[in-house]
């Protein structure tokens, strides 16, 4: 598996679901039941600063891995602690911290091996069965897939 496109093309579905994207429907509520395009950009930003915080972990980066940590340790209230982080935030610096976030993902995969990537079992707490290929391809692109369907549903609605 080429864990590089897989990231890639998450990302660029992203950008693309949020491309040309109104100001004034930003904030509207509903993208994602009580949740506006913002919202969403937010969860998916945490998720993004995770999986970088995941990444390095495997690479022995001893750095602190809050959001990470936070979302080992809070439970069902890991979205909302993340989403409500950024609620006074503007949009144009939530989606920064989201570029910031998945280069440093896309920096950090480069540097795992491939033996790495696809050995089951690897992360503590998901599964004997799982690789961090699995972890990327269903908790990082099919979570950001799964939104950006939602986003350029609602928008849709917007317009019509």
């Amino acid at each position: 598996m080429n864990v590089e496109d897989v990231l890639k093309y998450g990302d660029l579905t992203l950008l693309k679901s949020l491309e040309g994207l109104k100001n004034k429907d930003q904030e509207k509520k509903g993208a994602c039941g009580v949740w506006s395009i913002k919202d969403v950009l937010s969860h998916l930003t945490s998720y993004e600063i995770m999986l970088s915080d995941l990444l390095g972990t495997f690479l022995n980066i001893k750095e602190q891995s809050p959001t990470l940590d936070l979302l080992q340790s809070s439970g069902g209230e890991f979205n909302d602690i993340e989403v409500g982080k950024r609620a006074n935030k503007p949009f144009s610096e939530i989606l920064k911290e989201y570029k910031k976030a998945h280069s440093q993902v896309m920096k950090r995969a480069k540097q795992i091996p491939e033996k790495m990537l696809s050995k089951n079992g690897a992360i503590p707490g998901y599964g004997d069965y799982y690789s961090l290929e699995d972890y990327i391809v269903y908790r990082n692109y099919g979570h950001k897939r799964e939104h950006c369907a939602q986003i350029v549903v609602f928008r849709d609605n917007l317009n019509s």
